[in-house]
């Protein structure tokens, strides 16, 4: 394990042991990556979460707390990264502690080229999405 990857993992460990959403880790969120995120979310009420991830799993930017910093073991990163050439991948419903709500997760790939470079990951409340779909009838 590499220099870098041990700092991931340190930091990953640092976040994880945080309560709340910390000063440091603010910057993921008003970062121009993570304004962008915002505004997404804010035109879609049923996105309790967005984030991306680096290559190597590691978080980039977010709209909100997420759980862990790094989620380069986790499906929602390695099975839309696949191995740099990218996928869709929508997770099973979980229940997301940091948003404290029941969440389904798509992640696609950030491609550059024919080549994933990153995953964006979308947590949408499946009640909230009930209730927006409920409320059209």
């Amino acid at each position: 394990i590499g220099k870098h990857m041990r700092d991931i993992l340190n930091l990953n460990e640092q976040w994880r042991l945080t309560r709340g959403l910390a000063d440091w880790m603010k910057s993921y969120m008003v970062s121009k990556c993570g304004q962008y995120l915002r505004k997404i979310q804010q035109l879609t009420p049923y996105y309790a979460v967005i984030f991306v991830m680096s290559s190597q799993g590691a978080c980039v930017a977010m709209t909100d707390r997420i759980e862990n910093y790094w989620y380069g073991n986790d499906e929602i990163f390695l099975k839309s990264f696949n191995e740099g050439k990218g996928d869709i991948y929508i997770s099973d419903v979980i229940f997301d502690e940091a948003s404290q709500a029941y969440l389904v997760y798509i992640s696609v790939p950030v491609m550059d080229g024919d080549k994933a470079i990153g995953v964006i990951s979308f947590g949408i409340d499946v009640d909230r999405m009930q209730d927006s779909y409920t409320n059209i009838e």
